[in-house]
């Protein structure tokens, strides 16, 4: 067997596993490239070469800006704007337009990720199926990643292979000129039209199921006394105490996604996610 069969092969296999959906993707790949390094046909340090590659960073970093732009509320300010306008039509087309701008210059995923909350916030509010809003969403990231180098992994992938081959690597807004207009006619579509012809699905998940919850979410007043008081978050853990300290109010100010470091002061309230009985127990204690 060549290496041409055992690369072709092993691909082949990495898809089904894909496919399957029972392992995770990042275990299954690093998988792969054992099998290749076993087979022979990666050897010494092209093994993990790949690691170093500057599209991979380059997509890393864009994720983690997403992330951050997230964790900050940036996008909260939009949801308001986004329900302003009169029309439902409008709506979308300004929910479509402002993830497709958004998708411009960070990964189309990570902006998805940001606006997924707000769009079924929006479809709560305007009592419309979220399936109605987050599927012209979806197309609303892919094609405003179109528009810029930085909007989608392929765009990173093309422009680092032409580089590695002699040619010269595709500046930011390249891809621009064919971008804006497929991207621009897109949205528009979606905003109009696309948003009609999605199947009405209300899912056939019973009542009984949806308040089958695991975990449950509640808001804890720190008193002066309190034994978290004055302490980092991480105190929390290291008191035995399983809950997920997921936004933290002080005062006028907002943090969402507050870091293990963040200290605990008298009068915070604390939005906890965690199972009823060690939610109960964290509570009592505070």
């Amino acid at each position: 067997m060549t290496d041409q069969h055992i690369v072709f092969a092993v691909i082949a296999v990495t898809f089904l596993f894909f496919a399957w959906g029972k392992l995770r993707y990042d275990a299954v790949g690093l998988v792969a490239i054992i099998v290749l390094a076993f087979a022979g046909v990666l050897q010494g340090p092209s093994i993990f070469h790949g690691f170093a590659n500057d599209a991979v960073l380059s997509v890393i970093a864009v994720m983690v800006a997403g992330r951050a732009l997230r964790a900050a509320g940036t996008t909260e300010p939009f949801a308001a704007l986004l329900l302003g306008a009169r029309s439902y039509t409008g709506q979308m087309l300004a929910l479509t337009s402002t993830v497709g701008f958004f998708s411009t210059f960070m990964n189309n995923t990570g902006a998805l990720a940001v606006f997924l909350p707000v769009t079924v916030h929006m479809a709560r509010k305007l009592r419309r199926l979220a399936s109605s809003m987050l599927m012209p969403l979806a197309f609303a990231s892919l094609l405003g990643g179109l528009v810029t180098l930085l909007g989608t992994p392929p765009n990173i992938l093309v422009s680092a292979f032409r580089q590695e081959h002699g040619g010269e690597a595709f500046g930011l807004f390249d891809f621009t000129p064919v971008g804006i207009v497929v991207a621009a006619v897109g949205i528009l579509f979606m905003a109009t039209i696309g948003w009609r012809l999605v199947p009405a699905r209300r899912g056939s998940v019973s009542v009984e199921r949806l308040i089958q919850m695991q975990n449950y979410f509640s808001e804890v007043l720190v008193p002066s006394d309190s034994p978290y008081a004055s302490r980092p978050l991480q105190h929390l853990h290291e008191l035995g105490l399983d809950v997920n300290v997921v936004g933290l109010v002080r005062g006028k100010q907002r943090v969402p996604a507050p870091g293990a470091h963040d200290l605990i002061l008298p009068g915070d309230v604390l939005l906890v996610e965690s199972a009823g009985e060690e939610l109960q127990r964290f509570a009592d204690r505070a």
